[in-house]
């Protein structure tokens, strides 16, 4: 997958919605899953992560890491391909990713029932509604 601003976009958006939950969104792996692991989720901004290959990287998230909670993802198609190659390049991204990015990012993590029934009421309240 060619680097490219969509294809950075994308990664983004599959890690705010499927990685960042034990990786958090800036990568650095400090969320109450990502910690509860054994080993934790990884720092994936530290140079142990970046310094490995494109094709580790790849391979990691298409087999999974025997032994740790880092599941295989591979779907055995080129579209599911295609996403691991995108993510691979965020994963690059994550070194320099903004406060703005951040931001973005935390809109599209998966929320619980419970929290999209709270903000219903809250924006239900807000615009004066039961």
């Amino acid at each position: 997958v060619a680097p490219s601003p969509e294809t950075l976009r994308a990664g983004m958006e599959h890690w705010a919605d499927h990685c960042a939950v034990c990786h958090d969104n800036d990568g650095r792996g400090r969320t109450e899953i990502g910690r509860g692991l054994f080993p934790p989720a990884p720092d994936m901004q530290a140079p142990a992560t970046q310094d490995l290959s494109d094709g580790a990287l790849f391979y990691m998230i298409e087999e999974g890491v025997p032994l740790t909670g880092m599941p295989a993802w591979s779907t055995g198609t080129e579209d599911g391909e295609r996403q691991s190659w995108e993510l691979v390049q965020f994963i690059r991204h994550l070194p320099d990713i903004t406060p703005e990015e951040l931001a973005e990012m935390e809109a599209l993590n998966p929320r619980s029932v419970a929290d999209l029934e709270r903000e219903q009421e809250i924006d239900d309240f807000l615009s004066g509604g039961p």
